[in-house]
């Protein structure tokens, strides 16, 4: 009796499929008074006996933020982008990879892409002989998958695009493996963005106004903030010319150098 049950057990066993657990998530990287980069990373090390395919992920900005460009070169060897990737038909040499980013045309539930508050990504690994972890050329069990730049202060949300790697946005090298993915993951990006009049581009040269020149207007300003510091109400930081959040003489001394001068363009 002992040895039936041993072997039912056995069978049980083998019957069940292999679970996996993939983490996906993202972190600010950089100064926080610059646009930054955001990195989305994985973890599925705590599986043995497969690795990842291929990841279909929406990446997606709030805050009217934008995604400026992505640099998918740094990724753990999903370097296949099935999406954009061409071949020649009559070699089967690849002649370019491509981009991690899925273009619109693909599918109707492509995000718009670069330049807009979403992108889908397809990432894939594409090594021979297959059999998990150590095999030659296979991809890592974790690490970054891509960064990409922000153009303001947001939250990323990343979740499943389920046109390419179903409801949970990862494909396992073995199909019928199941897996858990942690999704959506969220970060929020912060960027130390300042005040709007120092973005204008005489500002750093004495041009209080944004009027294309410094002249008696901008030296009105300077006066009234003169030696206010952030955060005393009389401190105007477009007369801080130096932005090191207060007006003292070395704004007076900017101010002194373009005075009188059009500053259409600020060195």
């Amino acid at each position: 009796m002992k040895k039936i049950v041993l072997a039912l057990v056995a069978l049980m066993f083998v019957a069940a499929p292999a679970w996996a657990d993939v983490d996906i998530t993202c972190e600010q990287v950089g100064d926080t008074n610059e646009v930054l980069n955001v990195l989305v990373s994985f973890d599925a090390s705590s599986e043995e006996p497969s690795l990842v395919r291929a990841f279909g992920l929406n990446i997606q900005l709030d805050n009217d933020a934008t995604i400026l460009e992505v640099d998918d070169t740094i990724n753990a060897g999903y370097y296949i982008f099935p999406g954009t990737i061409q071949i020649d038909a009559s070699t089967g040499e690849v002649t370019s990879y491509g981009t991690a980013v899925g273009e619109v045309s693909d599918s109707p539930d492509t995000l718009p892409g670069l330049g807009s508050n979403g992108i889908t990504i397809e990432m894939a690994s594409l090594y021979a002989p297959p059999g998990g972890i150590g095999s030659p050329n296979s991809p890592d069990s974790s690490g970054p998958l891509l960064s990409f730049k922000v153009s303001k202060s947001c939250t990323v949300t990343i979740t499943a695009n389920v046109a390419r790697a179903g409801s949970q946005g990862v494909v396992m090298e073995d199909p019928d493996q199941a897996v858990g993915v942690n999704l959506p993951s969220t970060c929020d990006v912060v960027i130390d963005e300042g005040p709007i009049c120092w973005t204008y581009v005489g500002q750093p040269c004495g041009d209080s106004d944004d009027s294309g020149s410094v002249n008696f207007a901008d030296l009105v300003k300077l006066k009234a903030s003169w030696l206010k510091s952030d955060p005393d109400p009389a401190y105007n930081p477009c007369a801080d010319f130096t932005q090191d959040g207060g007006v003292n003489f070395a704004d007076l001394v900017v101010l002194k150098k373009y005075w009188l001068q059009d500053v259409p363009t600020c060195p």
